[in-house]
This record gives structure tokens, C-alpha cells and sequence, in this order.
């Protein structure tokens, strides 16, 4: 069972987690048929299995010597990079009931691996790739209790920082750190459904995307190169989660 799977499962073994959660619950449970259950403020928890899709792609290799510009490359070259990870998130938002209607707004930061790749990169260079193992996010919700579902039915709006960096390296020269850090659009859906007392359940599904650009220097004893390099960041999320309503 290769890790892509393991990690799979084990997202599996925790939704059926918390579709247990009320079979144990004794005592008050919630009113179901009352959206109001899910008003105010919250403090949560995820855990997020994330497959983030980095592709960078050469715009333009340039050569100095003092001062002066030696002369381009404009050869195509790409390096793909993935990151799949379990990641643990907390979470800090308001939601507001009016009627049926759902609108909501959180803040969330996730926090995992780190993950790195060193690749060729045109020419017989080489560039180290990292994807970063943190990301800051902040989404609005809007969406309707379905009573028949016990549960609120909403999509998602937002936008998430995750930072990608990349070294152009030349003849074993570390070059200087391009940080990629625009943020990325997201879009996405999610349910939520109150279990017990203040606590509810929630499953959202998120996809992340942007586009930047950066370069990276290497100085050399000669002069210097410089990468210019286009970067497009894909990401899909899949969030399983616990609310505690204040």
C-alpha cells in the first residue's frame, strides 16, 4: 500500500470517526431541526489531506559580467512538483443564521511537511524546489439548512497563502531564494451538522489555485545568472472537522 493510500484511508477512518460521534453522545443532545444551533463564534480543528501541483516553467536565463548583460537563454525547460499530506489545521470563525440562510467567515492556518525536489533545469543547472509546509487561509461561507439533512449546506470563497521557493544553482553555487507568495483563489463546498451540546461536524472540499512569477540570482566570481522562472500552484483539499461553538 503505497503512502498516497495509507493517507486516503486514514481520511476515510476518520470521517467514519465522526459519523459515530453521536451514538455516543448521552445526555442533551442538540435540536437538529434548529439552525440556530450553529450560530455565533467558533473554534475548531481539521485534519486536511492536501495535494498541492507545482510547475515551473523557464522564461529567461540571463548571464552578467560586472554590471553588464552577457547575453539570454529563452529555452523551454519545467519541473513538476507535488506535495500529498495529511496536515493538522485549527480554525477561528463566526457563522450567522437568519432564517435557513448560512453565511459564515473563518481564518484558518494548517502546519505539515515540507516538501523539496532538486531537478535539471536547462543548460545542466540544477534548481532546488521547496513547497512549504504551512499555509495561512481566509474563506466566507454562504448557504442554506437543509432541515431534511439536519445540516447546512454551503459553498466556500477565499483566498490562502502557501509558500513555494526555488534556488537556481550553477556549477554548485547556491543562488538567492525566490519566494513565490502571492495567494491563491479558493473555491469549494462543505456541510456542517450539529452533534452535541455546542459541538458540530464539518467536510469541506477546497480547490486552490495562482499563478507568479520570480527570479532567482546565483553570484558567481565571474558575474552572475539570473532565472526567470513562471510558477502555476494547483491545490486540492479535502477537510474533515470538529467545531467547538462559543
Amino acid at each position: 500500500m503505497n503512502r498516497y493510500l495509507k493517507s486516503s484511508v486514514k481520511v476515510l477512518a476518520l470521517g467514519a470517526m465522526f459519523g459515530t460521534l453521536p451514538a455516543f453522545a448521552e445526555g442533551e443532545v442538540v435540536d437538529n431541526n434548529c439552525a440556530n444551533s450553529l450560530k455565533g463564534f467558533t473554534v475548531g480543528a481539521d485534519l486536511v489531506y492536501s495535494h498541492a501541483a507545482a510547475k515551473h516553467e523557464q522564461l529567461e536565463t540571463s548571464a552578467f559580467a560586472n554590471g553588464k548583460l552577457l547575453g539570454h537563454d529563452n529555452s523551454f525547460s519545467q519541473i513538476d512538483h507535488k506535495r500529498c499530506c495529511l496536515d493538522p489545521s485549527i480554525n477561528i470563525g463566526y457563522t450567522h443564521v437568519c432564517g435557513s440562510w448560512y453565511v459564515g467567515a473563518a481564518g484558518e492556518i494548517s502546519y505539515g511537511k515540507t516538501s523539496e525536489r532538486n531537478s535539471d533545469f536547462g543548460g545542466g543547472s540544477k534548481v532546488d524546489t521547496k513547497i512549504g509546509r504551512t499555509s495561512y487561509g481566509l474563506k466566507l461561507k454562504g448557504g442554506y439548512f437543509v432541515q431534511d439533512l439536519k445540516s447546512a449546506v454551503y459553498g466556500i470563497i477565499g483566498i490562502k497563502w502557501r509558500d513555494v521557493k526555488f534556488n537556481f544553482n550553477v556549477d554548485e553555487s547556491k543562488g538567492s531564494e525566490a519566494k513565490l507568495k502571492r495567494p491563491l483563489f479558493v473555491i469549494g463546498v462543505g456541510a456542517e451538522h450539529p452533534i452535541y451540546k455546542k459541538l458540530s461536524v464539518s467536510a469541506e472540499y477546497e480547490y486552490a489555485w495562482r499563478n507568479s512569477e520570480d527570479t532567482s540570482t546565483v553570484g558567481l566570481k565571474a558575474g552572475s545568472v539570473s532565472l526567470k522562472a513562471k510558477q502555476r500552484l494547483n491545490e486540492h483539499s479535502i477537510k474533515l472537522g470538529i467545531k467547538y461553538h462559543i
